[in-house]
C-alpha cells in the first residue's frame, strides 16, 4: 500500500464511526471527517481521497449519494459503506450500486486492514488507467 493513505470519513453521527476512526488510527491512518453530503463533496473534490467511509443515513442524503460523489469526482475515489450490524440486504444493494466494499463493527484490524488494504489499491489502479488514458 502506498505510504500515504488518505481515507475520508462521512458521518453525522458518532457510532459506528467514531469508532471506525480509532481503528483506523491504530493502523496507522489518520482519516479526515465529513459531516454531510455537502461537506463530502467539497473534501472529495479537495482532498481526493482514496477511501471514503460513508455512513448509512446523513443529514442531507445517504451512502448512495456518496456513491455518486465520488462516481463524479475528478479522481477515482472507493466508498465502503458502514452499518451499524451485518446487513446482508444492504451488503448487496451497496455493491450493486457502486460501493467498494461493505463493513460492519466491531472493526477487527486484520479484517479492517484488507478492506482497506483492497480498496486503495483499487484505487490507484483506476487512477493510472485515467492518467494513461489521458496521455494517449
Amino acid at each position: 500500500m502506498k505510504p500515504h493513505v488518505c481515507v475520508l470519513l462521512v458521518h453525522d453521527n458518532d457510532f459506528p464511526l467514531e469508532e471506525l476512526s480509532r481503528s483506523l488510527r491504530v493502523l496507522g491512518v489518520n482519516p479526515c471527517r465529513a459531516r454531510s453530503c455537502a461537506e463530502a463533496d467539497h473534501l472529495i473534490r479537495e482532498l481526493e481521497p482514496d477511501v471514503v467511509f460513508s455512513d448509512t443515513g446523513l443529514c442531507d442524503g445517504t451512502w448512495q449519494r456518496v456513491v455518486n460523489l465520488a462516481d463524479r469526482a475528478p479522481q477515482a475515489v472507493n466508498v465502503v459503506v458502514v452499518g451499524k450490524h451485518d446487513d446482508m440486504e444492504l451488503y448487496l444493494s451497496a455493491l450493486e450500486h457502486g460501493a467498494h466494499d461493505f463493513v460492519a463493527p466491531p472493526f477487527e484490524s486484520e479484517g479492517l486492514w484488507h478492506i482497506l488494504r483492497c480498496a486503495v489499491e483499487n484505487t490507484s489502479v483506476r487512477r493510472g488507467a485515467l492518467s494513461r488514458a489521458a496521455a494517449s
